[in-house]
Order: C-alpha cells, then sequence, then structure tokens
C-alpha cells in the first residue's frame, strides 16, 4: 500500500532496510516517555526525524521516469578505422542495450556528420561501406 503523498513509481533499491525504521520509532518512544514536560519532546522527535531519514537515504529511494514519443538521437562513428567487430558491437549496443528502432535518429559521422536513421546505420555497417555522405574513407 503506497501512501496518498507518495509517487506511485518509487522504489526502493534496499527494502529491507526500512525495518530499521523502528529503531527511530523506540527512540521516539523513549523520549517521549522520559519527556517531563511539553518543551522536552523536542529533541527526541528530532532525533527521530534524522534518525528516520537516514534510515530512508539508506533504503536508496529512487524513481523511474517514462517518456513517450522523444527519442534521443544516437551518434554512430562510421569511419574507416572501425573494423567490422566494432561495428557489430555498436549493432548490438543499439539495438540490445539502448533498444533503439529502425526508425529512430542517428548521425553517422566520419569527416562530418549527417542525419541518417537506426535503419540506414544497419544498412551502412551490413555492407561494409562505411557512410559515403560522412567525407572521407
Amino acid at each position: 500500500m503506497i501512501p496518498a503523498g507518495m509517487p506511485h513509481d518509487l522504489t526502493f533499491a534496499h527494502r529491507d532496510l526500512l525495518y530499521l525504521l523502528a529503531i527511530p520509532a523506540v527512540i521516539l518512544l523513549w523520549g517521549l516517555i522520559n519527556a517531563r514536560e511539553l518543551r522536552r519532546v523536542f529533541a527526541p522527535l528530532m532525533r527521530a526525524i534524522v534518525l528516520a531519514l537516514f534510515v530512508v537515504a539508506l533504503a536508496n529511494p529512487q524513481q523511474v521516469m517514462h517518456s513517450e514519443g522523444a527519442a534521443r538521437p544516437a551518434i554512430v562513428d562510421a569511419s574507416a578505422s572501425i573494423t567490422p567487430a566494432m561495428r557489430a558491437w555498436t549493432l548490438k549496443l543499439l539495438h540490445d542495450d539502448l533498444g533503439l528502432r529502425a526508425g529512430d535518429p542517428a548521425y553517422m559521422f566520419a569527416g562530418d556528420a549527417t542525419p541518417q536513421s537506426i535503419g540506414a546505420v544497419e544498412s551502412a555497417f551490413a555492407n561494409g561501406s562505411g557512410c559515403a555522405e560522412c567525407g572521407p574513407g
């Protein structure tokens, strides 16, 4: 169950550390029991809040944001110095690791940069010609 004020896509990398929130609760309770006057409640309350924030920071809260429709262009070196193994690694990086599709924007460069798409990068790397529009070999 997620509290009302907390973002729904907030996750904790170390969820098990949230059990340590019992320690600030015990410290707060102990301070409240031993407080003889109302004005002596402030110090145990502040200690408990600081300790609770420290525990939450240890749990490493993370928020993942997704956006649709805006693709960042990939910049790919297509010069003659790039070996076939490096070209295969680049294609693997673009598809598997970055998850780019054939229609996503890309810039190929050697001497000059030219706007392309990931599909054009694939075809240029597949035929081994590199980028003729980019300039030197």
